[in-house]
């Protein structure tokens, strides 16, 4: 069976609008660029919180705010052309009503441009306008809506009528109607309804021929009126925003200019003395004013603004496409009934903000404003009248459109890297080994190379490798005159009201009185009931209480590498104690009686250095332990009173160093020179995911609690900084590096600490590309490589040289980039002194790249004969010849013509997978021996997925052959094939609910099975498609899910259009295995009958859920 598990969600925010329910707190209402979900949240003291998501079956394609009898809410229109209103009341509950359903017979939906909404601004909302269909803008009219009680159909008692109004067509006309206004061929790119002349609204569109108008329409105006409006031309002008204005009309800005469009009644316009950059022109068109923006000196560059806020009468926030914002302020007088005045109109850059949507800027109140964004983080800033003036108060992630996919490469570390965005911003992402920054709270720094640190009550000990030490306030880290002196050799000390101990090398001592006279190895403290555990060396284990004394022999272990202890409850101790073998036994002391209630051993020569154990639930434990190959083992541990009763067991790759780790309470933290990781619980599984903690200097020396949330980090140079770690909710975090220009592609190289993003810069006349070095670990940019000559080179693809004779000639990596020059096709670099050098630009030798010959893709064929196949409406082998100066040649004969053009391809172990654009799936296994033979392309049966492949991948395991293709319409074939016998194969069909951009094979083995592969989406989806043996769980999950109303994936696309799902049950969605966890943590005996196979199997459940959710 398949799992699929999500990484990232397909979230990426589009529209927005902040409304106030009756509460009077402001709440922002989020569209999902899919159209399936809004998600709302409330502002709370510069605060987003999360509230709910409310998901729709059908696509909304627009929304908008309107305010009815005082009370705000949100009307949506979906893809079905139906028009609902969504409330919020006082407690933030949601209600949704369809308001009607148009009718699309004769009419066509608009398809090249979004859907715009606009609502009336008045306090009684009147109307709607939109432009959902080609050549017409309807509006959506309130006829004599005097509550909210009369769109929700609630009776004089105040319950809900059980008659839908929708349905009822005697409603028809008594509380709304429709409008349709004819406005031709044109593509409108902005409807704006204007506050005067009321009834008024104006659209800027443009025309066949590119060239862009502006035009009032009246509303509920007859149609010779219409006919009267003037059209207005603006030549050479992109024209970007119309801004109703207060005084009546409306301003115009486009990429160079602001004009301003007064109302039909002013006959006039003049200027104020001291204005000398505005020119007024008194055309038989319309009356109007020019201020030209880019001049010189006045700090305006050309943008493409494509969001507005009106804060008051003069003033207006703009957002331009690149994120940066100003503000337009306006001065204009009405000096009587035909004459205006211009006294000022100035804007004036603010800094930057976010990539934005378009129309998604809200202003919540004062100062603070919402803005929306599909390609970056959507935000909620505050303008402030000193420098810097914008002011992030807080931010939503978005799941920008997944452009590219790369593993980590790392070292047993699970990390995954993402281009994501579009031309109008984009970003590089980190999943996994995330490293997340603590709050620093004190700093300091003392003359000592430090090696331990030690916290005695309110004093921190400080030693060095001597042996000398330094006391420390805990709070604030300044120096202790007065303290107790604990010298280096003291293993453990603990101190309560007529109880001292104190564990030494040499000796055990209570009250000062030395009770055991033995060398002593490890030690473990148990403070809630005054408990110390002591190992000596010849492995008897001692237990001291304020009480009594006992020991016993800990007798298979050969030589303890580590020992911990916890208290379970009722007096009773669990000691854990780890051997050099890889044995651990774990012992219940009570009544000064010790039982070993568990043991086990590691495998393959592993043993443990470091262990601790904590309480994981009421009657759980877990115990960590700390291997020599930098793992992490988990032991989950079930108790009942007299015996263990269930058991479940996983291992995390932590670092390429062995680790040791530190416990307050159930806080775990892990750690070496190099690294520091805290825990944090899944509640699901029960097990701890790791989270990568930054820091600053390398190389660390100890870490400490102080609290459960305060950490001191002691640093070899002497520094010590005492943290605050808040851990983040969400269980794969990621990092991002944006960008205002479009990261296209990701490489990052093995064995460094490199990643070489391609990045596309569209801003000038021409299509430009850098090439950016970026540090994986700190996520900065270190250096930037610039493609001088010739000017205007596009790398389409870029692909790893694995090439280790020349390791130590360019020991940080060789890469190639294939570019659209036909002249110099292939550009190859080396990472040389954190800085990319070009290394040669060469032409392939054997073949003449015309004009016509377009290639777009890159990929490693043969790594031994340094083989590469590239292809795009051509598919052709190429040979590297690394000695002659980075030569290209044609393999002989290797070149054919693509299908059409492929888009997608994969190659390993001299067989090439190919997706085409318009014929689908095609894969060519080319042996040595007929390396110089003609590439046949042979056709992949992929009959349900039509003819819009957009990816393809492939992985090799021991038993099968695994080929994933996607498609357009969010289809997934996973196609398994007997390694032995290609003619066993079985296809496994999926449907992801959204466009898919890219596959990138994984093949990472797993203790329970596999993760093939990942998957990105157009809406910047992230998923890990694993196998695994669920141990006939297959049928109980189909079963449950269908019980707790819980959706399988879909077959295919094709049968999502027709409403005839068919589900897929080879591959279950984690959500299904989440659901049933959550159900045994809630009800555990009821659910065991209910599901007893599940139940029975809830181990691998949990472990799979763990591992599914981990990078």
């Amino acid at each position: 069976m398949f799992v699929l598990s999500k990484v990232s969600g397909q979230d990426a925010l589009s529209q927005s609008v902040v409304i106030y329910p009756l509460n009077y707190t402001a709440c922002v209402v989020a569209l999902t660029a899919s159209g399936q979900k809004l998600i709302l949240y409330k502002v709370e003291y510069n605060e987003l919180i999360y509230l709910e998501s409310i998901d729709f079956d059908e696509k909304v394609l627009a929304i908008t705010k309107i305010k009815i009898d005082g009370q705000e809410a949100v009307v949506y229109l979906d893809d079905q052309s139906q028009i609902g209103i969504l409330f919020i009341d006082n407690e933030f509950c949601t209600t949704i009503k369809i308001l009607a359903k148009l009718s699309s017979t004769g009419q066509s939906k608009i398809i090249d441009s979004p859907v715009y909404m606009v609502a009336d601004p008045a306090a009684n909302t009147r109307f709607i306008a939109f432009h959902i269909f080609c050549e017409v803008v309807h509006v959506f009219h309130f006829n004599s809506i005097s509550s909210v009680d009369d769109i929700l159909g609630k009776t004089p008692n105040n319950s809900v009528s059980s008659t839908r109004r929708k349905n009822r067509r005697s409603d028809l006309g008594k509380w709304w109607s429709l409008e349709s206004i004819s406005v031709g061929r044109i593509n409108v790119k902005q409807i704006a309804i204007l506050e005067k002349p009321t009834n008024t609204m104006a659209i800027s569109y443009r025309d066949s021929n590119s060239n862009f108008f502006t035009r009032c329409l009246p509303v509920k105006g007859i149609d010779p009126v219409h006919a009267k409006q003037p059209i207005i031309e603006f030549e050479q002008e992109y024209l970007c925003l119309i801004i109703p204005i207060q005084v009546g009309g409306y301003i115009v800005l486009s990429t160079f200019s602001i004009f301003y469009f007064p109302d039909d009644q002013i006959q006039y316009m003049s200027t104020s003395s001291e204005i000398n950059d505005i020119a007024i022109i008194q055309s038989h068109v319309k009356l109007h004013c020019i201020k030209e923006l880019t001049k010189p000196g006045n700090g305006i560059s050309e943008e493409n603004y494509v969001s507005f806020e009106i804060i008051d009468k003069s003033r207006f926030l703009i957002i331009a496409e690149s994120g940066r914002s100003y503000l337009l302020f306006t001065d204009m007088e009405i000096s009587s009934k035909t004459t205006i005045i211009i006294n000022q109109m100035t804007m004036v850059s603010l800094g930057e903000v976010t990539i934005p949507y378009y129309n998604g800027l809200s202003h919540i109140a004062g100062d603070l404003f919402f803005q929306s964004s599909q390609f970056s983080r959507s935000v909620l800033f505050s303008v402030l009248p000193e420098k810097p003036h914008i002011h992030i108060r807080a931010y939503i992630e978005s799941s920008p459109p997944v452009l590219d996919i790369k593993d980590g490469c790392g070292q047993g570390v699970e990390e995954l890297y993402t281009c994501q965005g579009s031309w109008e911003g984009s970003e590089l992402r980190k999943y996994g080994a995330v490293q997340h920054t603590p709050e620093l709270l004190e700093t300091k720094t003392i003359d000592m190379q430090i090696e331990r640190l030690r916290i005695v009550n309110s004093t921190v000990m400080v030693y060095n490798i001597d042996g000398d030490s330094v006391a420390l306030e805990t709070h604030n880290l300044m120096p202790k005159i007065t303290h107790l002196k604990i010298e280096s050799n003291v293993l453990d000390y603990y101190k309560d009201p007529g109880f001292q101990c104190c564990v030494t090398r040499s000796s055990l001592l209570v009250n000062g009185k030395t009770m055991v006279n033995e060398s002593f190895i490890y030690s473990s403290v148990v403070p809630e009931i005054s408990t110390v555990v002591a190992v000596s060396d010849t492995k008897s284990i001692h237990v001291q209480s304020k009480n009594y004394e006992f020991a016993f022999e800990s007798e298979k272990l050969k030589e303890i590498t580590s020992i911990d202890a916890i208290h379970v409850g009722n007096g009773a101790l669990l000691i854990l104690a780890t051997d050099w073998s890889g044995d651990y036994r774990i012992w219940k002391v009570v009544n000064k009686k010790a039982k070993l209630i568990y043991s086990g051993e590691m495998k393959d020569q592993t043993f443990v250095l470091d262990s601790a154990v904590v309480q994981s639930g009421e009657n759980d434990i877990i115990a960590f332990m700390s291997t020599n190959n930098g793992s992490l083992h988990q032991l989950l541990i079930h108790l009942t009173e007299k015996r263990v009763d269930n058991v479940n067991f996983t291992e995390q790759y932590v670092s390429d160093v062995p680790c040791f780790l530190r416990k307050y309470k159930n806080n775990v933290l892990v750690f070496n020179f190099k690294h520091l990781v805290a825990l944090k619980k899944d509640e699901l599984s029960g097990f701890f995911f790791k989270k990568y903690i930054h820091v600053p200097k390398l190389p660390l020396a100890d870490v400490c609690f102080a609290t459960e949330e305060e950490v001191l980090i002691g640093y070899q140079n002497g520094r010590i900084d005492k943290v605050r770690i808040v851990l983040p909710s969400q269980v794969v975090s990621h990092q991002s590096l944006f960008s205002n220009k479009l990261y296209l592609k990701c490489l990052p190289v093995p064995l460094s600490k490199f990643l070489v993003g391609v990045v596309l810069d569209c801003s000038k006349d021409s299509i430009n590309t850098q090439l950016h070095l970026v540090n994986t670990d700190s996520f900065e940019n270190l250096s930037i490589f610039e493609f001088d000559e010739p000017s205007g080179v596009q790398v389409v693809d870029i692909c790893l040289i694995q090439d280790w004779q020349n390791e130590k000639a360019h020991k940080d990596g060789l890469f190639v980039c294939l570019t659209s020059s036909t002249e110099f096709p292939l550009y190859v670099f080396g990472i040389e002194e954190s800085r990319i050098v070009c290394l040669n630009r060469g032409a392939i030798l054997g073949i003449d790249l015309s004009p016509d010959v377009k290639l777009n893709s890159i990929s490693l064929f043969d790594q031994e004969e340094q083989t590469y196949l590239c292809s795009g409406n051509i598919v052709v082998l190429v040979q590297l010849d690394i000695d002659e100066n980075f030569q290209w040649t044609l393999v002989p004969r290797s070149a054919v013509h693509s299908p059409a053009f492929v888009v997608s391809q994969w190659s390993n172990e001299n067989v090439a997978y190919l997706a085409d654009a318009i014929y689908g799936a095609f894969s060519s296994n080319v042996n040595k021996s007929e390396k110089h033979n003609a590439m046949k392309l042979v056709k992949i049966d992929t009959d349900s997925m039509g003819n819009q492949i957009t990816a393809i991948t492939a992985v090799r395991s021991k038993n099968y052959t695994y080929t994933i293709i996607g498609d357009a319409l969010g289809n997934v074939n996973l196609i398994q094939t007997d390694s032995n016998d290609s003619s066993i194969c079985r296809v496994h069909k999926f449907n992801i609910g959204d466009q898919i951009n890219c596959i990138f094979a994984l093949g990472r083995k797993k203790s329970w099975g596999a993760q093939i592969c990942v998957v990105g989406t157009v809406s910047g989806g992230l998923f890990v498609l694993n196998n695994t043996d669920l141990n006939g769980c297959n049928d109980s999950l189909v079963e449950f899910a269908a019980r707790n109303h819980l959706e399988l994936l879909d077959c295919d696309g094709e049968s999502v259009n027709n409403n005839e799902k068919s589900q897929c049950k080879e591959i279950v969605s984690d959500t299904v295995i989440a659901r049933v966890l959550s159900h045994i943590i809630a009800n555990s005996s009821e659910f065991s009958q209910t599901y007893s196979n599940l139940y029975s199997n809830r181990n691998l459940l949990q472990s799979v859920h763990f591992e599914c959710n981990s990078l």
